[in-house]
């Protein structure tokens, strides 16, 4: 259903985004692979989001390079810089110190406020894990 909701939130004026939960136990070229075949974006559009939530079985390393090899196609293609999203302890253990550059998306439920290293760039707060 992704083209038909792509296109339908175009139609209607609705801002659109996509994302990728990313894999940490599959080939990264292909996981960009098959979101690049899916998400042709437009003027207008948010840039792709990368949702990274676990290591599997790789070290912080590992998961890094896996990582930047994914962004590299996804940065190549879309000549923009996605948002990676994920949950405060997993930026602040796995992501912050080597994508500073980078703008999170920050999982962090039912708090008032929130609580981040300041080196970490946000773009968006997402309070709750309902709608």
């Amino acid at each position: 259903m992704f083209r038909d909701n792509w296109e339908g939130a175009k139609k209607n004026h609705i801002i659109r985004g996509a994302y990728h939960y990313f894999l940490p136990s599959a080939d990264a070229n292909l996981q960009a692979k098959n979101f690049i075949s899916s998400v042709k974006l437009e003027p207008g559009d948010l840039p792709p989001v990368i949702d990274v939530e676990e290591k599997g079985k790789l070290s912080k390393k590992d998961l890094v390079k896996k990582l930047k090899t994914f962004i590299v196609q996804i940065e190549k293609e879309y000549k923009v810089k996605p948002i990676l999203y994920s949950n405060i302890s997993f930026i602040e253990d796995y992501l912050a110190d080597d994508f500073p550059d980078y703008y999170f998306w920050i999982a962090h439920y039912y708090e008032e406020e929130l609580r981040i290293e300041k080196s970490v760039k946000w773009l968006f707060w997402q309070h709750s894990d309902r709608v």
